[in-house]
């Protein structure tokens, strides 16, 4: 085992470095202190100099204490990994102190939607109203806005009133952790303000905002060609990656044939980029210029990758392309694990909470499986076929082995499985480069102010080919699974047996391929342990800032009731696959026009249309298990009590912050039970006969 695992380390002598990095980055989310982890190091420094200092430096004993040199290693990287993460980590800020102060930000980016938008911006300073500054350190910061400023442009200076406040999760069962994710992205606050409340005041550009407003501009003069709305939002998302515009429908169809992976710049977007590039440079190659060529194409590949966002998917593929293309100049061999390593690391030291990002997992799992299966199982057999069965044979397996490397971790992101991904990568991937290619020549055509009729035409036959087979694979064939839930413990069984399967094509021992089949036996236990647990009934009304929504489900079938506003069930699936997928809820029919109903056992009362009203003052009160109170309502508890004997109120997550106060006082003054969902997240039971 001690050989093998040389054996291994001597493969990628970069993993002495990557694997205790990813541990010291997840040490950070337990503690962000900087002390700990510089013990770390310097601990790691000491052993270090003590081997170095005591070890004769005789073969023999180079040989004897080898393994030992991986611990200082390790304890560095690993202390690397933590302090950097904690470094990195976003300022806290003491929004009391600047609440009602004027503040001026910079508009990095903006996101529009049909009747606001979210402006993704730095907080550069706040002063009070006799203009002394609360703040002068730089915040970024998520304003969203009732209405919408189309003039805005990223770059521009605007002024405001501080109004900040902690980002929370709506507390919504299997719902997404937005807290954290945006606090990976660096931000910890944000604000809700009308629209004709944000003043311009000047611009202020940096290299990321021309981008962003170049970008913009781009995108603007796409929008106005002959091409179909679907195709200009595909080239928007793949050529400039703003992937905002691809609409969930198609999203969802594209995720169902197993080829959504298309839709978001990724490896293949840049290797198609470098190609175009390295073609163009190719007469460097007859002058004593031929380095340049090497060269220049680096630089536009660094320059698209910071034009696009800096993606991890795009920083890992412009590394890789780069060694790529070190390898062509230099004759050497270009694409390794150990190549792999060292992006990660870059990346890792760069952005510490890509680890995270969905984006660096299912890129850099999918290519680090291809490089091991393709090098170990039918790279040298393909040599003795036919150019056209080994074209073939290649991208099947190819299509394959990516579809076994990121299956688990689209389960646990998407709740999705698509076991005709291989079909649909099959016959989409030798279309794809060639659309990459001619929408990379359209739009610096259009950039230039020229549309050719025909050309457009083209492009938009071969999208539409793309598109075609994206139904054809995951609308009409079997083959796709919906409302897939694995947890945590499944997504690490799997990869573990997986990377067990790795180890044995290394070392062909089968005491590995053993050992995979029973993570492989683990995974299907905690898959029925899971099953077997599971509650098949509930009652949930979640938070929503907009509107009340209320779901009951049993044994698969689900009834939604959203009575205070117009929804449909598409969004709601949409927004709550998780849950859904946890609870194995397949069917789901919608109520509407009610404002109370017997539900799972219960009687439950939604008041907030003045409907309540018309109900008679009675002798007794009735009896309701849930008095349910939205946003629509505009009087007090008292009245309701008069009419209703409820067993708790439920307060929605829709009520505006001052109604809810005075709903709280007056629920605890009656001594009634209440739940705020606005405070406690999701009110979520089980009906007392499901028991």
């Amino acid at each position: 085992m001690q050989q093998a695992q040389q054996s291994i380390l001597a493969r990628v002598p970069l993993a002495r470095i990557l694997v205790p990095m990813l541990g010291g980055i997840g040490a950070a989310q337990w503690s962000e202190s900087v002390i700990i982890p510089a013990l770390i190091i310097l601990a790691g420094v000491l052993l270090y100099a003590f081997l170095n200092w005591m070890v004769p430096h005789t073969p023999q004993w180079s040989m004897n204490v080898r393994p030992w040199w991986i611990v200082p290693i390790a304890a560095v990287s690993f202390g690397l990994g933590w302090i950097n993460t904690s470094l990195n980590a976003p300022p806290s800020l003491n929004i009391q102190e600047i609440k009602g102060c004027m503040a001026q930000a910079r508009v990095n980016d903006i996101y529009y939607s049909d009747r606001s938008m979210t402006i993704d911006a730095t907080m550069l300073w706040a002063a009070d109203r006799d203009g002394k500054l609360k703040l002068d350190r730089k915040h970024d910061i998520s304003i969203s806005t009732n209405g919408c400023n189309y003039n805005l442009e990223p770059g521009d200076l605007i002024m405001y009133e501080c109004q900040l406040d902690t980002i929370k999760n709506m507390g919504n069962p299997d719902g997404f952790d937005m807290a954290q994710h945006m606090s990976r992205q660096g931000v910890l606050y944000s604000q809700h303000l009308p629209v004709t409340a944000i003043m311009v005041t000047g611009t202020s550009h940096t290299l990321i905002t021309q981008c962003n407003k170049l970008k913009k501009q781009l995108i603007s003069i796409l929008f106005n060609t002959h091409t179909s709305a679907e195709c200009q939002n595909f080239i928007a998302a793949t050529l400039l990656g703003n992937s905002k515009f691809i609409t969930p429908e198609t999203r969802n169809t594209f995720a169902m044939a197993g080829i959504s992976h298309i839709l978001a710049l990724s490896g293949m977007h840049v290797g198609v980029i470098m190609a175009i590039v390295w073609f163009l440079l190719f007469p460097l190659n007859y002058t004593r210029l031929r380095p340049l060529r090497f060269f220049i194409t680096i630089i536009i590949l660094a320059a698209y990758a910071v034009f696009t966002g800096m993606s991890p998917s795009v920083v890992r593929a412009t590394i890789m392309m780069s060694i790529v293309v070190a390898g062509l100049m230099f004759h050497r061999k270009t694409l390794s694990l150990n190549s792999l390593a060292l992006a990660a690391i870059i990346i890792l030291l760069l952005y510490p909470s890509s680890l995270y990002s969905v984006g660096f997992q299912l890129s850099f799992a999918t290519v680090a499986f291809l490089i091991i299966f393709n090098q170990q199982t039918f790279s040298k057999n393909l040599k003795k076929s036919s150019p056209i069965l080994a074209w073939t044979f290649t991208l099947t397996m190819t299509s394959i082995i990516a579809t076994a490397s990121t299956i688990m971790l689209t389960a646990w992101y998407f709740n999705t499985i698509s076991l005709l991904s291989v079909v649909g990568n099959v016959l989409v991937l030798p279309v794809f480069p060639i659309l990459m290619v001619c929408a990379a020549i359209f739009l610096s055509l259009i950039a230039c102010g020229i549309e050719i009729d025909w050309f457009s035409s083209i492009i938009d036959s071969m999208y539409n080919s793309i598109a075609w087979v994206a139904r054809l694979t995951g609308e009409n064939l079997p083959g796709y699974f919906g409302n897939v839930y694995v947890t945590s413990l499944d997504v690490v069984l799997y990869y573990i047996a997986l990377v067990s399967i790795a180890v044995w094509l290394f070392n062909r021992r089968f005491k590995w391929m053993n050992l995979s089949l029973l993570f492989i036996a683990l995974l299907f236990a905690s898959q029925a342990y899971t099953t077997a647990t599971t509650p098949r009934q509930g009652f949930v009304v979640f938070n929503n800032h907009t509107l009340t929504q209320i779901l009951y489900f049993n044994n698969g079938h689900g009834i939604l009731w959203i009575p205070d506003s117009d929804s449909d069930i598409e969004s709601f699936i949409l927004y709550n696959k998780r849950l859904l997928s946890h609870y194995k809820v397949n069917h789901i029919e919608m109520i509407e026009g009610k404002e109370g109903c017997a539900i799972g056992g219960m009687k439950v009362v939604c008041v907030g249309n003045g409907k309540w009203q018309r109900i008679k003052k009675l002798e007794h009160r009735i009896d309701v298990d849930l008095l349910v109170v939205t946003k629509k309502y505009h009087n007090s508890i008292d009245k309701l009590l008069e009419i209703y004997n409820p067993r708790k109120i439920i307060l929605s997550g829709d009520i505006y912050k001052d109604n809810l106060e005075v709903f709280e006082q007056e629920c605890i003054t009656s001594g009634v039970p209440y739940y705020s969902i606005h405070s406690n997240g999701a009110y979520f039971t089980r009906p007392a006969h499901s028991k």
